[in-house]
This record gives structure tokens, sequence and C-alpha cells, in this order.
């Protein structure tokens, strides 16, 4: 029965008040033992208010309109918003495994997108085993007759590997558990030693001599009715010539104190928490609290929080498309931000010693295309020391004009647009091959699909130049003229692609051939529009390039 603290106190028999709380924080440790619930409260108030979005890693576009995160924020009439995640976390540091249940049955990612979703419990989940002596299906059971049978692939399972048990997980209170115990334990027997008067317990003496038998019932009287955490500092009734003598050790001498401060240290041991975020403030400074939360993101909150999103990414949104992925917005964390400067700087250490950047990015974990880095390429790139100009060369006052025309962020409008059409080949390639039809790609209409995109990344080229106050030395017809050239050799580009398909025969080779796509999707973007940005800057018609250059 969920009794409060209130409740408890208030109509509980005084002699069972404390004890009935010793028994509550075993049950419920989150709700009546404080490090538990300062540990778990900590975790789930940082996570739980991340904002979320869909990432897919072939185009690299960030999807922040979905219909899935649009149900992560209005899951059911009683858990939305930031209570929708609040929850998966807590019952995941509780239980170490938690579940989401959609409200109607289908595979997900196979079907439409259910009205609601519902967080459950591990004690509602049964596992059910198939011949292989694998789980394929769960049975949900709360009790109340309305018992449902799910798939494996029709609900989200998220869970802390647990080695001794694949239907459970192993939560970090399971590692505290028994210090947890101890400690309930021993604040009953404090309670009652003080409710009991403060007295300190003893032995039983006699000067008559005592058969067996009289011992045994001696001492399991007194044990019955004086000995346990709840009976701590009763005073007996004695008779026939027994004499109670005290023996008993102080709390100074059972060293309560260092004992309070065990329990703390392993509680927060086990959940991974800095003592200095939630127990001991004396001797924290800027530094060492700076430290303590980076050290907390890094070594706790982030591969939590991956945990979750790994879930719901392998368990539902790659079931809609391989490439997708649910992640989490870290731009507003400010301990996560000095981390980023600090790999900043330490890749530019790295290739200023010679390291070449792909090696540099990947000790540090950086994507190859990570924006801090490409600025801190163009900021090395800025700084060399300009020639002397000679009788024809521009004026430094022309070169640094030029250089004020930063082409990467048209470059990726342009290479949104082409990765938005790779994608859209590569699935219709894929989806003949799960049917075993034959593939038929038509150049011409392929070509139109494309058309307006790159027309659209042109344009906004153009317009941000000019609303910039760019340098424009051409007129209108000649930049027509200039995208129609370009244009043509995108359908060349096209074609390229659509009869290297003809030959991949296997899933395998569409993903491989189509990753080398998008890496020359990039390369190309990058190109066309430095090409594009210089004629009109300059009025310079650059040397017709084929699309052909990039069928390799």
């Amino acid at each position: 029965m969920d009794t409060s603290l209130k409740d408890l106190f208030l109509n509980l028999k005084t002699d069972r008040k404390i004890s009935k709380i010793s028994e509550l924080t075993r049950v419920e440790p989150y709700k009546y033992q404080v490090w538990v619930y300062a540990c778990i409260s900590l975790i789930t108030n940082n996570l739980s208010g991340l904002s979320r979005f869909i990432y897919n890693t072939r185009t690299e576009e960030e999807i922040t309109d979905h219909d899935i995160l649009r149900l992560f924020n209005s899951a059911n009439p009683e858990t939305f918003g930031k209570t929708f995640f609040e929850s998966i976390i807590m019952h995941l540091l509780l239980d170490g495994q938690v579940f989401v249940l959609p409200s109607e049955r289908g595979i997900l990612g196979k079907v439409k997108a259910p009205p609601q979703l519902y967080v459950i419990k591990d004690k509602y989940m049964k596992p059910k085993l198939n011949s292989f002596n694998i789980i394929d299906k769960w049975k949900y059971d709360p009790g109340s007759g309305s018992l449902k049978i799910y798939n494996s692939n029709e609900l989200v399972r998220t869970r802390f590997y647990n080695p001794y048990d694949k239907a459970k997980g192993l939560a970090p209170l399971d590692a505290a558990l028994f210090t947890v115990y101890t400690d309930a334990a021993a604040m009953s027997y404090t309670a009652n030693f003080f409710k009991n008067g403060a007295q300190i317990g003893g032995v039983l003496t006699t000067d008559k001599k005592l058969n067996e038998e009289q011992s045994r019932a001696i001492a399991e009287m007194f044990s019955e009715n004086y000995s346990g955490e709840d009976k701590a500092g009763k005073t007996p009734i004695l008779h026939s010539g027994l004499n109670y003598q005290s023996i008993s050790s102080t709390f100074k001498d059972m060293q309560y104190k260092e004992q309070q401060e065990f329990v703390k240290e392993r509680i927060l041991a086990a959940f991974k928490v800095p003592r200095s975020l939630v127990a001991d403030y004396s001797e924290v400074n800027y530094s060492n609290s700076i430290t303590a939360k980076k050290t907390f993101w890094q070594e706790n909150l982030l591969p939590l929080d991956g945990l979750i999103n790994s879930a719901f990414t392998y368990q539902w949104l790659r079931n809609i498309d391989p490439d997708l992925e649910l992640r989490s917005d870290y731009s507003k964390v400010e301990a996560l931000q000095e981390i980023e400067s600090e790999k900043v700087s330490a890749y530019k250490t790295l290739i200023d010693s010679g390291l070449p950047r792909e090696e540099a990015a990947r000790i540090l974990n950086i994507p190859i295309d990570w924006s801090s880095v490409e600025e801190l390429e163009a900021e090395d790139e800025n700084i060399e020391e300009p020639e002397e100009p000679t009788a024809g060369d521009s004026t430094e006052e022309e070169e640094e004009e030029e250089k004020s025309i930063d082409t990467r962020q048209y470059a990726k409008t342009l290479k949104g647009s082409i990765n938005k059409f790779t994608t859209m080949l590569r699935n219709k390639t894929l989806n003949k091959i799960d049917n075993n039809n034959k593939l038929e790609h038509n150049t011409e209409v392929e070509f139109k699909n494309l058309f307006n995109g790159i027309k659209d990344a042109y344009t906004k080229t153009l317009d941000s130049i000019i609303m910039d106050g760019g340098p424009v030395n051409v007129s209108s017809e000649d930049i027509v003229d200039f995208l129609n050239k370009r244009l043509s050799d995108y359908k060349t580009y096209v074609k390229n692609i659509i009869d290297n398909t003809y030959k991949l025969e296997t899933k395998s080779q569409v993903f491989d051939f189509y990753q080398n796509i998008y890496g020359v999707n990039k390369h190309m973007a990058e190109k066309e529009m430095s090409m594009l940005v210089r004629f009109i800057a300059t009025g310079e018609n650059p040397t017709k390039e084929s699309g052909e250059q990039y069928e390799k």
C-alpha cells in the first residue's frame, strides 16, 4: 500500500511508526532514501529537458518536424512533454529496464505512427521465449485483467545490459541495494534508540544456576521482546534474580557518522554522481565545479542519453529508413561547450604537428565536416602571409573583398538539394531489389526531379550575394546562360549514377555505392558554388566541366 509519511505518522500506532519507515525504504528507496532521490532526480532533471531531433546520416539533414517527435511531446493524456523521457529515465535507473508500448499494435516503423505511447515499468512485462531460447514476445500484464501479447518489434525496450539475466536489466540501484537496506535498518535503529529513551543495550546475569532449557527460554523471551531495530532501547522488567548489565557500544564507538558517509559514498558511486553536485559544497570552487559537471556529463549523462536514443533508433527509426537516428541537442549544455572548444584546440595542435586532418578528426571523434573544424582551417588560411603584389595582380583590397565571400553556406544548401535527390534514387533502387523487380530509371524524369532543387540552390546563392552587397559584374542574361550550361552537366552526372546503379545486385552494394556518391556530392557542391561565386564577382567564365569527371 502506498502510504505517505504524513499519513504514516498520523495513523499508525507509535510503536510501529519507525519500523514501517524502514520497511518502506526497502520497497521504495527513491521515495524514502535521500541519496537515492538526490542522484536520480539530478540525472533525470538534466536529461529529460533536452530537445531531440532525427538525423539522417547520409544527407546530414536534421529533422525537427516529424510524427515521432510530435508523439514524444504528447505521448498520452497523463505523460507529455518533459515527463515522457523523465519517466523513461527514472524507471531505467530504478529497475534497469523500461518499455514503451504503442496504443495500437503493429511493427514500429512499418505502420503509421500510433496515436499514443505509454511508458511501462519492468514488473508488468514478462518475456516469452521461442524454441531457440530467444525472446520474441512480451506479455503485458498490469494486473487488471487486460493482458496483451506484443511481438518484440512492436515495442521499444531500453535496458542496462545484465550479464546474469537476458530478460532483465541491471540498474545502478541494484549495485547499491544492500547499502540502502543497511542504511534503512540503521536509521530505524537510531530512531528507536531515541524513541525508547536513549537506553544502551546490555546482557542478563544471575547468581542462580540455570539448566539449558531455562537459559534458552529466557534468551528467547528477551530476544523476542527487546532485540531488533524496532525494539532498540526498550527497558526490560526482570525477575528471578536476573540483572541487566549495559555493554553495548555508544554511537561514537559504532562510528555512526562514518557509517553514514560510507552509505552516501557507495550510493553516489553506484549512480556515478560527483559528490560536489549533490552532497558536499564546502570545498567547491568554480574550477572543480566545472570539472565535476564535465565529468558528470561525459561519464554518465551522455552514455545514458545515448542508450535511450539508440533504443528508439534501432527499434523504430531504422525500420522507417536505415539512415535515420534519434539524437539530442546538447548545444545549450554549458558543461559540454568547453569540451567542444577543447576539441577544436586539440585538433589544431594535431594538424600543426603534421597529422592528416582525417586522422586528427578520428582521434578526437570529430566528424570530418564538423563546422568548427572548417572554421579553424579557414582561419588558418586567412592568416597566411600574402605575396607581394606585382603588375597585373589584384590589389590587397580586392583580395580581401573576394575572401569575404564565404561559399561554404551556399555549398551546404546545394549539397542538401543533391543529397535529397540522391537518397530518392537510392531508396528506389533498394525497393526494387527488395521486390525482385527489374530496375527502371528514366534519365529525363530523374533529372527533372533534381532540376528544381538545384535551381533553387543557385537562386538562393545569387540572392544572398546581392543582399550582402557582394560584387556583381555580370548581367542577368549571362547568369542564366551560365546556369543552363552547369545544369546540362548535372544531367551527365545523373546519367552516370543511373548507369552504375544498373550494375548493383545486392543491398550492401547499393549502400557502398551511394555512400561514395554522398562524398562526391559534397565535393561537387563546394566546387560548383566556388565557380558560381567567382563568375558573379569577376565575370570570368570558368572552363566548362563535364559531369563525367564524377563518374569514378
